[in-house]
């Protein structure tokens, strides 16, 4: 057993508990349409993979200064910005997520836009998936 085995286990279980199944679609090979006619292109195959996800939506305020009259004159605004992040244990996956997979909710399908590991050793725990439309 590894150091950080406990914190695999613990994420996966935590997800597994409070997120539901979802589908992560990977492109795994393209062939042509007609091998004598090139000129109509390729079809993708994909395969979709069982996981679980926990879903967060992200909101962030950002503040800026704005110059004015050659002087600082801090003038505040707030923006807002949001998306929706999705967690999905390491455990169990045969693959790392790439920006080129997709996330299936049910019918809904979202394009990975960011990916971050957390894997404080050698064995990673889970991913944080930055989701787009």
């Amino acid at each position: 057993m590894g150091r950080y085995d406990g914190f695999v286990e613990l994420a996966d279980r935590l997800i597994r508990k409070n997120g539901r199944a979802v589908k992560i679609r990977r492109n795994v090979s393209t062939t042509p349409v007609d091998v004598s006619k090139p000129w109509q292109g390729n079809t993708t195959s994909t395969q979709d993979t069982a996981a679980m996800a926990v879903f967060d939506q992200e909101s962030a305020f950002e503040q800026f200064v704005r110059l004015a009259s050659g002087r600082e004159t801090p003038v505040r605004s707030n923006v807002q910005r949001t998306g929706l992040r999705a967690l999905v244990p390491a455990k169990g996956l045969s693959f790392e997520p790439a920006l080129a997979h997709k996330l299936v909710d049910g019918s809904d399908v979202y394009e990975i836009t960011g990916i971050q590991q957390i894997r404080p050793g050698d064995a990673a725990v889970l991913y944080i998936l930055e989701l787009g439309a």
